[in-house]
């Protein structure tokens, strides 16, 4: 019978931390019996409130953590504490707001070359390691689907601090992947992050080539026979997971790195959709790193015909997993 250890996972309500957490607890449970506590953190309360209104005191009930796992700086203090006052190996899955040397463990794309006191300087399983480095962020692979029968998908994410947003260059992008391919099947999805300006090209009307610079008018509205169009997105992250491992091909606006990854994870032939980078840009150099590395595909000439990548699938989560068993079992 396999050893049994208890997980503490501190949760602060975000859909993205949360799913790199399970990602990192579900390939733990396949190497050894898991059981996990989710904690709650207290909603709009500081650690220090949660302390002194006797919040945490809860925590006395539960059986003592092997792990401790969270991510994001709302659970930074949490993760201390319960380390300080109930023991076990304290796990952060980002990079931190506090010395990466208060923690046991911490995860992180390699792009945030973080230092740390005791860095391990390659992939050996080092029990001293203070920091575990992935290409992106840990993705919960349930299953990867062989026969990729499904239609190819086109995720568009929207404004953010490391690219330039816009809509006409997106448009261009997407109509020329669809005339391009015209027996193939698109599902289009967007996400929270997409403006409502370019929504309202998303509908039935006319498909037309746009030159770039032009404007987009009112009726130059995006539709086509063999696509889907999908601007409600169900809450269950499990809908698009699903649609995912189904598809042959994933197209992906490059300022959604974290979908590049997932899509890459799930074993689809992933292109990019590209919008110009702000200047020193970590995640635009990290994404040019997968490309470099013929992990994902995309061509300044808007030629969507050669997207033939042969590569291995990635399965960080599990790579994880086995680093912090390894970490654990020599501490």
């Amino acid at each position: 019978m396999k050893k049994l250890i208890t997980i503490w996972r501190f949760i602060d309500g975000k859909a993205g931390h949360e799913k790199q957490s399970i990602a990192a607890i579900n390939a733990l449970s396949k190497k050894i019996n898991c059981e996990v506590c989710d904690i709650d953190l207290p909603a709009k309360t500081s650690f220090l409130s949660a302390l002194l209104f006797g919040k945490l005191k809860k925590l006395k009930n539960l059986n003592k953590p092997n792990l401790i796992i969270g991510v994001g700086h709302q659970t930074h203090l949490y993760i201390l504490f319960a380390k300080k006052y109930y023991g076990g190996m304290s796990i952060l899955i980002m990079k931190p707001s506090l010395p990466t040397d208060w923690f046991d463990l911490c995860i992180l794309p390699e792009h945030d070359n973080v230092w740390a006191q005791k860095e391990y300087p390659d992939w050996a399983l080092s029990g001293e390691a203070r920091i575990f480095y992935t290409q992106g962020p840990l993705v919960d692979i349930k299953e990867r689907k062989r026969n990729k029968r499904g239609k190819s998908m086109i995720l568009i994410g929207g404004p953010s601090k490391n690219y330039q947003w816009s809509n006409v260059k997106i448009m261009l992008q997407i109509i020329d992947l669809i005339k391009q391919n015209p027996d193939d099947k698109f599902r289009l999805v967007t996400s929270r992050r997409t403006p409502k300006s370019f929504l309202k090209y998303l509908g039935h009307g006319r498909l037309r080539a746009i030159e770039p610079g032009e404007p987009l008018g009112d009726d130059d509205v995006l539709h086509a026979q063999n696509l889907d169009i999908h601007t409600n997105i169900p809450s269950d992250p499990e809908w698009i997971n699903e649609l995912m491992s189904e598809a042959p091909y994933v197209w992906v606006t490059n300022d959604s790195f974290s979908m590049i990854y997932e899509a890459l994870s799930y074993g689809a032939q992933v292109g990019l959709l590209c919008l110009d980078a702000y200047p020193n840009n970590r995640l635009d150099r990290a994404t040019r790193q997968l490309f470099a590395g013929k992990r994902c595909n995309w061509d300044d000439e808007r030629n969507y015909k050669k997207l033939t990548i042969n590569r291995k699938n990635l399965n960080e989560a599990e790579d994880c997993a086995a680093f912090i068993l390894k970490k654990y079992e020599k501490n």
